[in-house]
């Protein structure tokens, strides 16, 4: 009896004590900017091996390229892009991606969250000619075109 009711003392105050640390873990959200506006997604941003993914037409659009420069391959699970003179191939699990004609490394590879395909941030941006920078601090991809 004093084993379980113990157990239970225990059990409330790690819930009770745990409670500030789930609240907090939401502040930790990371956020994207393009020219000051935030780019919005269903998809959250997520960090993953130093890169922030977003899905592709998240930051493509808040890029200025339209729906009809981005196609994307169900069959091969790619996503290609075609906006004033500059050509980007990526492939979901593939960590080379194209721009143009050179084969660049990604340190992170397009992968598939809730359905959607998320890219490098840094990696779209800078092939399109936008300028990134990291507030770490504050958790924050601002990019201006």
């Amino acid at each position: 009896m004093k084993r379980t009711s113990l157990a239970l003392i225990m059990f409330v105050l790690i819930s009770v004590f745990s409670m500030p640390l789930a609240a907090l873990a939401g502040e930790c959200e990371t956020r994207v900017f393009v020219n000051g506006k935030p780019v919005t997604s269903d998809v959250p941003a997520t960090i993953v091996n130093g890169s922030t993914m977003l899905p592709f037409r998240a930051i493509l659009n808040s890029l200025g390229v339209s729906n009809d420069q981005i196609i994307w391959r169900q069959e091969s699970k790619c996503v290609q892009v075609r906006n004033e003179g500059t050509f980007i191939f990526l492939a979901v699990g593939n960590n080379a991606a194209l721009v143009n004609q050179t084969m660049v490394q990604l340190n992170t590879a397009p992968f598939i969250k809730n359905e959607r395909v998320l890219v490098p941030v840094r990696f779209i941006s800078q092939s399109l000619g936008a300028q990134v920078d990291w507030d770490e601090q504050n958790r924050i991809v601002n990019i201006q075109t």
